[in-house]
């Protein structure tokens, strides 16, 4: 008799995991990888502040200087995405010489086996970056993360093209796979190796980053400068990152500077977006997160040059204006830039939003 209920206690106990489990995998989860470009010892600070604010997101932070950032709406900082941890299956990051191409499409591989059908795959590189003109005349984007030398990258030895990461990303059907790049397109003379749920109105909101990775779907491959085109040249993608930041300033002026300006400018524009609060269901639209990061792009390049001129630093001014402007642009899974001009298409005309991934991304 006792081994009877025993054995009904621990059927009741197996029953009550695999319940918490299939529930668990019902959720939509998260899967991220951060990749740092830290090799260039010339763009070294800049990166490893925009990693340190993009990381610092994530955290949940109690010191006074938090309570600062949250109030004065600083952009980050201040655990603005930490809502998003209990729904990251696994978060991995990669620098330095581990920043290898083959590593990068190692983790991706891994990543998106490891993701569902509901899950959310995403990725964030800043590293160096060229557009590559191919044997077949077409110009597609290419990185180079473990560059020591943006006058040197070595794309033929070490570069990796866009393309081919986002097939690793998409080799497995997700709900949501994101490419977001930070990188430059200008020019190069190498040859590419192609090897939600809702709150209800109680408590605080979530960020916009935690809704859309958990509700919308498709892809999303873009970066942050725009490649050589007939319509136009090359981009640089834009940083501001002085010496005197190379850690957050004690100062609150100097700090609430640092929020607003140090590191990249596509960077802080992504962080103004994923941690936002304000937003509505049509913002899950591909085309509508699009449009938001776009315009906080401009704002930010904006804000950055009114920033670098209102203070007088003409070397920076003058190195930051170089190029006149940044856009964020998107790619097709070729790794080719959409016309910065033209509005996306399906690329099957009549095609179905239920269709495949690479039928419905921006």
């Amino acid at each position: 008799m006792k081994s009877s209920k025993y054995a009904l206690c621990a059927l009741l106990v197996a029953s009550f995991f695999l319940s918490a489990g299939a529930l668990r995998a019902a959720e939509p989860g998260i899967y991220m990888l951060f990749v740092w470009g830290t090799s260039d010892p010339g763009v070294r600070d800049g990166v490893e502040i925009s990693k340190r604010k993009i990381e610092a997101a994530f955290v949940e932070d109690n010191s006074p200087y938090a309570s600062v950032a949250k109030r004065e709406k600083l952009t980050n900082t201040a655990g603005g995405l930490v809502a998003l941890n209990p729904r990251i299956r696994e978060k991995r990051t990669l620098e330095g010489a581990s920043a290898s191409g083959e590593n990068i499409l190692k983790n991706c591989r891994e990543l998106a086996a490891a993701a569902g059908p509901n899950d959310a795959v995403m990725v964030y590189i800043l590293c160096h970056g060229a557009a590559i003109k191919g044997p077949d005349g077409k110009r597609r984007h290419g990185l180079a993360p473990i560059a020591t030398d943006p006058n040197n990258m070595q794309l033929n030895r070490y570069g990796i093209a866009r393309g081919t990461i986002m097939r690793e990303i998409t080799s497995k059907p997700h709900r949501l796979d994101m490419l977001i790049t930070d990188s430059c397109s200008s020019s190069a003379k190498f040859e590419l190796r192609d090897d939600g749920e809702q709150n209800g109105g109680a408590g605080p909101t979530n960020p916009y980053l935690y809704e859309f990775l958990l509700n919308a779907r498709g892809y999303v491959n873009v970066n942050s400068s725009r490649p050589e085109t007939n319509l136009s040249p090359a981009e640089q993608a834009k940083g501001f990152a002085p010496a005197h930041w190379s850690s957050v300033p004690a100062d609150e002026v100097e700090r609430e500077k640092y929020e607003k300006f140090a590191g990249t400018v596509f960077t802080n524009a992504f962080l103004r977006v994923a941690e936002t609060e304000e937003f509505t269901e049509d913002d899950f639209e591909l085309e509508n997160f699009f449009k938001k990061l776009r315009k906080a792009l401009d704002d930010q390049y904006a804000m950055t040059k009114q920033f670098l001129n209102d203070t007088n630093q003409a070397d920076a001014f003058a190195d930051f204006n170089r190029q006149a402007t940044q856009t964020l642009v998107r790619f097709n899974n070729d790794s080719e830039a959409f016309p910065p001009d033209l509005q996306f298409k399906s690329r099957h005309e009549g095609g179905s939003s239920s269709g495949n991934a690479a039928d419905r991304g921006i």
